[in-house]
């Protein structure tokens, strides 16, 4: 089979990932956009043309379909793949694919399945950067997952944001801590997160990478792929 390059496959009306960690995902498994087509229901020219431009940007050269579905949409589009016995292509998802509940629906799956991921793979409860959150979550009863991570490193932020305040805490005060807060690390991310005053805000600028296997998450990047700083 030829190289197909990259089929952007999203579908109109969901939320989408900053295009950053759909770059990153990409370059961390070497692959890129030959050319792009979008599947996406309802969208207009200038909605179809700001997703060719984007995801022109994330992939280069390379055999692989990029995909944003969420969770559910994963396990359709891999089972119907499957019954019609398509091989050779590398399918890449954004984070909403990396769940237990895809792995154990495409246990059986010989297709290549990635997903990118935001923080510190979840799966690994091994994981030194995981310690502290497993251990919170678990004794507030909680479960593991990428969306709990986020809630909890997003916590840790904002409580971080509020200790650094002197005086009264009110919408002004916690307005101007955020706009003048220094950058926070936490080994659940690549890279630090920080709001100020920009324009625009991606603080998450770095990616993991995981590879199905039977039916079980690997890490197939082990070290954060961080987006190059802007020349």
């Amino acid at each position: 089979m030829d190289a197909i390059g990259a089929i952007d496959i999203g579908m109109s009306g969901r939320p989408e990932h900053h295009p950053v960690a759909q770059r990153l995902a990409g370059e961390a498994m070497g692959g890129g956009v030959i050319g792009l087509v979008g599947l996406g229901l309802g969208d207009d020219a200038a909605g179809r043309s700001d997703r060719q431009f984007r995801a022109d940007q994330v992939l280069g050269d390379g055999n692989g379909v990029f995909g944003k579905e969420v969770e559910p949409q994963v396990v359709q589009l891999i089972k119907t793949v499957d019954a019609q016995k398509i091989e050779g292509i590398n399918w890449l998802f954004l984070a909403p694919g990396y769940t237990e509940q895809v792995a154990k629906a495409l246990a059986d799956s010989k297709q290549p399945i990635y997903v990118g991921t935001e923080w510190e793979p979840f799966t690994e409860k091994g994981s030194a950067a995981n310690a502290q959150w497993i251990a919170d979550m678990e004794k507030a009863g909680r479960p593991l997952t990428a969306f709990s991570q986020g809630g909890y490193l997003a916590a840790q932020v904002f409580l971080d944001v509020l200790k650094g305040i002197d005086g009264e805490v009110t919408r002004e005060s916690v307005n101007k801590a955020l706009l003048e807060m220094k950058p926070i690390s936490n080994p659940l991310a690549g890279s630090p997160y920080v709001f100020g005053e920009g324009k625009t805000h991606s603080p998450m600028q770095a990616t993991k990478v995981m590879k199905l296997d039977g039916g079980t998450w690997k890490v197939e990047t082990p070290d954060w792929v961080a987006l190059p700083a802007v020349q």
